[in-house]
């Protein structure tokens, strides 16, 4: 009688013991599945937080229209636009800023957080591109 209780010990303490590892696998693998699916909708919630902070940044080196975010691009082939003014001195990866309310545009350097350039949209319109032009010389 004593092994036999032995014996149902045994396996109602192996029942609790695999109980206890499934759930806590099922809420592991539950807290995983929903980080992973906060994560995706991050991106896109985080377009304009990386604008901001960019104007941030850029902001502290030279003064911005405050009344608008601008559309921002990135230099993919600084070759293909160096026959234009605007681009002389730009590099691949460089950020460019275009505010078209204020009708003003800013090549910025992230590397050396410093401004390249900065021009009239009225005055440059034809060094600078306009912002569904830039989006396919960056390959966006």
């Amino acid at each position: 009688m004593f092994r036999q209780f032995q014996k149902l010990q045994r396996a109602t303490g192996n029942f609790f013991g695999i109980l206890l590892f499934l759930t806590v696998a099922l809420l592991g693998s539950t807290a995983y599945l929903g980080k992973t699916v906060y994560d995706m909708r991050k991106p896109a919630l985080s377009a304009e937080a990386q604008v901001r902070k960019l104007v941030e940044e850029v902001g502290q080196a030279i003064i911005l229209p405050q009344d608008e975010l601008p559309t921002v691009a990135k230099v993919a082939d600084a070759s293909q636009l160096s026959d234009q003014p605007f681009f002389a001195n730009a590099r691949t990866g460089d950020n460019i800023l275009i505010f078209e309310k204020s009708k003003k545009a800013v090549l910025w350097r992230p590397s050396v957080r410093r401004v390249v350039e900065v021009s009239s949209l009225a005055a440059a319109a034809a060094s600078v591109p306009k912002p569904e032009e830039v989006k396919k010389v960056s390959g966006q």
